[in-house]
């Protein structure tokens, strides 16, 4: 991805950063919880604003500071 920029929400780069600490790809972790990896990348960059997807994510990978409060 030479001179490409990524641009990430707060919530998105959260998730990229416990995707790499659990050494999952984007790809295997949005199979996992039954969405595209298209629409995972769509949330991280806040083009997604799906509360319901946000949710799997969350879940998906036990993000508590982003849970029910």
């Amino acid at each position: 991805m030479s001179g490409q920029i990524i641009k990430r929400t707060p919530f998105g780069t959260e998730v990229k950063l416990e995707l790499v600490r659990r050494g999952m790809t984007g790809r295997d972790f949005a199979k996992s919880i039954g969405i595209k990896e298209s629409t995972l990348c769509d949330v991280m960059a806040g083009r997604n604003k799906s509360e319901a997807t946000m949710r799997k994510i969350i879940e998906g990978l036990g993000l508590s500071n982003y849970g029910p409060q």
